[in-house]
């Protein structure tokens, strides 16, 4: 396991439980009640969580149930994405989750394009706290995110089927939900999209961040974009994917290109499908036969209804409930 652990803003603080019901939580009564806030940071000067106003905590939300725990299932928010938001996206999971003796966690942080190291920590945090605050058991932990969560989910594991000592857990399964794989063709993407007219403003945001992270575009720094990704196709070896070869992997995509192409001006190029049904078939290549691309076409819709292939509700909540249950053992 890790050795040590980042001590955030250079002072942890007691995480608390508060028995409050937040507001923009749409979970049924009962289980709200339930529902514990916890605060990690009072200062996140990194801006590791935004959209939340004025606030600076870092915090994770705990849902878990009375008696013994089976397993947890580690939600991660995608970018500019609340907490809160996520639950309510989640509400069937949760609350089926909740009634087969699974717990769920899910961190405050939407504002990073790759898990670097403020990330990691901080999740590690977070995962440490959990299972000693509710006696989790740490060995069986499911990770699942969405958008840019999706992409933390997986590299975090393949992180842990690296090298055990960078993480707090070693996930049990994975899953993303139409997250990015390949980084270097993500920025090639935005690039594209800043070629439009008018011009992506997503676009601009990726390609002006990755230079960041990364030190350059892809033809500068390509071992960086090779490093942050969970897939690199151009690699022989399918980059970072390789160590998930023995773990169940899942990646849902409602494939519906007809919508980006009507809407968002897109097409299979920048899809992130292509890139997530390549790892799928990579890992079935060389001996995973728990790897899957699911495809749930026309199953994208957001809270307010309105029609989004790029959303949490792609997710057949009992399905997948049942899925992680025949992992866990519950």
């Amino acid at each position: 396991m890790i050795k040590n652990i980042w001590l955030l803003a250079g002072c942890l603080l007691s995480l608390v439980a508060h028995a409050q019901h937040p507001q923009g939580v749409s979970l049924d009564n009962s289980y709200l009640q339930q529902l514990q806030k916890n605060i990690v940071s009072r200062n996140d000067s990194t801006d590791l969580y935004v959209n939340d106003g004025t606030s600076k905590d870092l915090l994770y939300y705990a849902l878990v149930p009375q008696g013994v725990v089976k397993g947890v299932i580690v939600l991660l928010p995608g970018a500019w994405e609340q907490v809160e938001t996520v639950l309510s996206s989640n509400k069937a999971l949760c609350q089926q989750a909740y009634s087969r003796q699974l717990a769920v966690i899910v961190p405050s942080i939407n504002r990073r394009l790759a898990l670097d190291k403020e990330v990691l920590d901080f999740l590690n945090t977070v995962l440490l706290d959990s299972i000693k605050r509710y006696r989790l058991p740490a060995g069986k932990f499911i990770l699942g995110g969405f958008s840019v969560g999706g992409l933390f989910s997986l590299r975090y594991t393949e992180l842990a089927y690296m090298d055990v000592t960078q993480t707090a857990i070693r996930p049990l399964a994975v899953y993303s939900v139409d997250g990015p794989m390949d980084l270097a063709h993500l920025y090639e993407s935005g690039r594209r999209g800043t070629e439009k007219n008018p011009p992506s403003q997503e676009g601009i945001y990726i390609t002006t961040e990755f230079k960041k992270i990364m030190g350059g575009t892809p033809a500068e720094a390509r071992q960086q974009y090779e490093f942050y990704a969970a897939y690199s196709r151009e690699n022989e070896q399918g980059g970072n994917i390789r160590y998930l070869t023995k773990v169940p992997v899942r990646i849902y995509n409602d494939t519906d290109v007809n919508w980006w192409i009507q809407n968002r001006s897109v097409d299979l190029y920048d899809m992130n499908a292509l890139d997530q049904s390549a790892a799928i078939n990579w890992l079935r290549q060389h001996g995973n036969t728990q790897a899957d691309f699911i495809n749930a076409f026309g199953k994208g819709y957001r809270p307010d209804g309105s029609r989004h292939p790029h959303s949490w509700s792609i997710v057949d909540a009992k399905e997948c409930v049942d899925w992680i249950c025949s992992i866990v053992g519950g």
